[in-house]
């Protein structure tokens, strides 16, 4: 996928993606038909792609991980997550549990974070600081003060992040998790602390999302579907992760949920939970 280098100054080492949003899986199809392959602005991507022939799902090997370190989980999530499960079974996928710890990582690697945030948001703070969200300027402020050491001791770190989830890709072709640990959390929380069905989970990072960055550090392609509805009508995702150049097992199964447990887009066909 290509980059336009005004906004991706550093194509070595980022920590976020834009990616697409799309209303469906057949445009995300078409949509990565045309991003996909090489460009030379872009370092990661200058290796051929063949054709992308979308697998059987009950060719795959489909493991899943209601955990990554974390230890709360919101009841709906778990619910909905355990529906994807069954669905993956049904069709005859070859389905087993995987056991991931990344939170392990997670202050080890917060100065790669949090010195990009420094790197581009501390020449505004002198001048908009009261205009940028509290929590936001408290990580500026910590990037402002790691040393050159402490950021290549963080390298040495997401190289090992990348073997332990690059060895779950032996055993299986997709890695399925929630997208987030809860479906939601109040607007005015600077998550310092998240709470989820009523327990302390901590930082948000480790609490909340803990699924998703890893994956930003690793390289690993991963996409997030709709797989169901909290009793408070907040939408649950599914996050899948595959191998490097595994989009096609991303798109094969995420189309099996998407058929079978009635998802588009954002609005499920089949009735939400019952309050």
């Amino acid at each position: 996928m290509g980059v336009i280098p005004h906004l991706a100054p550093n194509v070595f080492a980022r920590n976020s993606y834009t990616g697409p949003i799309t209303s469906t899986l057949e445009e995300l199809r078409l949509m990565h038909d045309v991003l996909r392959g090489m460009h030379p602005d872009d370092p990661w991507s200058l290796a051929p792609v063949g054709p992308m022939a979308l697998p059987a799902v009950s060719d795959l090997r489909v493991g899943f991980a209601l955990t990554v370190g974390n230890s709360v989980v919101e009841g709906d999530v778990e619910r909905a997550f355990n529906d994807a499960r069954k669905a993956f079974t049904s069709l005859g996928a070859k389905v087993k549990e995987v056991n991931l710890d990344t939170t392990r990582y997670d202050l080890a690697l917060r100065p790669h974070w949090e010195t990009q945030l420094a790197a581009s948001i501390a020449p505004l703070l002198e001048k908009h600081r009261d205009r940028i969200e509290p929590s936001l300027v408290r990580k500026v402020e910590r990037g402002l003060k790691h040393s050159a050491l402490t950021y290549v001791e963080m390298l040495h770190t997401r190289g090992a992040l990348f073997r332990d989830i690059q060895a779950v890709f032996e055993d299986v072709d997709i890695l399925l998790t929630p997208t987030l640990a809860a479906a939601g959390m109040p607007v005015d929380g600077d998550f310092a602390e998240v709470f989820i069905d009523g327990v302390n989970a901590g930082h948000s990072r480790f609490g909340w999302h803990p699924y998703t960055w890893p994956f930003n550090l690793s390289g690993h392609p991963a996409l997030s579907i709709p797989c169901g509805w909290t009793r408070n009508d907040l939408p649950v995702g599914l996050q899948m992760v595959a191998a490097p150049r595994g989009e096609a097992q991303l798109l094969a199964g995420a189309k099996m949920l998407e058929d079978i447990l009635g998802v588009r887009g954002s609005t499920p066909i089949d009735p939400r939970p019952p309050k």
